[in-house]
């Protein structure tokens, strides 16, 4: 399910523009949010692959301007059984079926990880906020993607919880 919502600018009764509230961004300049579109998906997705695979939450833009900015917020719940002393979950944020981020345990911490004895699953938030310069004005998809490692299973959505993924164009 995906919704878009358009702003050029916002007046208030009196005639004046309206301003961010406590920013003191002046809604009607440089860096207004020109649309927003919200996806959510609300299967549980489940894996025991150590190559990542697609967690069905995916949603699409097209940018009025290329040098338009996008932000890409995406909130969903992890969960990791391991079968063995410790695994961890990766997962990645694609554009057009590339990664631009990911939790690779050298640049971004896991996703989530167990080690030790005393536990048999975790759960975990994923909350995500990246900035992106797609540098186009043709429809962008974005897209998230998991894996397990290190022996277990990884779900996304855990629960059937609706993962939820907003993207808002940043007006240059």
């Amino acid at each position: 399910m995906s919704s878009e919502l358009r702003v050029d600018t916002i007046k208030l009764a009196n005639g004046n523009t309206a301003t961010a509230s406590g920013l003191g961004i002046d809604i009607g300049s440089t860096g207004k949010i020109g649309q927003v579109i919200n996806a959510t998906h609300s299967t549980e997705v489940s894996t025991t692959s150590t190559s990542r695979i697609a967690t069905g939450l995916t949603a699409s833009i097209t940018p009025t301007a290329s040098s338009s900015k996008v932000l890409v917020m995406v909130t969903s719940m992890l969960l990791v059984t391991r079968a063995n002393a410790e695994i961890y979950a990766q997962y990645a944020l694609q554009r057009g079926g590339t990664d631009i981020w990911n939790t690779d345990g050298s640049t971004q911490p896991w996703g989530a990880y167990m080690g030790g004895t005393n536990h048999v699953y975790l759960t975990q938030n994923v909350n995500l906020n990246y900035i992106d310069s797609p540098s186009t004005t043709s429809s962008t998809t974005y897209a998230m993607t998991f894996c397990q490692n290190g022996g277990g299973t990884a779900k996304f959505g855990f629960a059937g919880i609706p993962s939820q993924m907003q993207l808002m164009e940043v007006l240059a």
